[in-house]
């Protein structure tokens, strides 16, 4: 479904979707940062840990969205 792709920006408002570790996705969403893609799990080939970013505010808020898409990324890369 997500043909590989780790996350994608919308660009009308800087949200994004990233695909997390399980672990990650949690946090993400225990800390505030997102909420589950609705059909995550829920649709043939949509990853469980599928998930919606809210946009960054600020500076600080945008520095945290660039650690969760490295997150994304070591997960979807094996780095960690």
């Amino acid at each position: 479904m997500t043909q590989g792709e780790v996350a994608h920006i919308h660009p009308s408002d800087g949200s994004m979707h990233m695909i997390f570790s399980p672990t990650d996705a949690i946090t993400v969403l225990e800390a505030g940062w997102g909420e589950r893609h609705p059909l995550a799990g829920n649709y043939p080939n949509m990853p469980v840990p599928y998930v919606f970013v809210y946009s960054p505010r600020t500076v600080e808020q945008a520095d945290v969205v660039r650690q969760l898409l490295e997150a994304a990324a070591a997960y979807a890369t094996g780095a960690r």
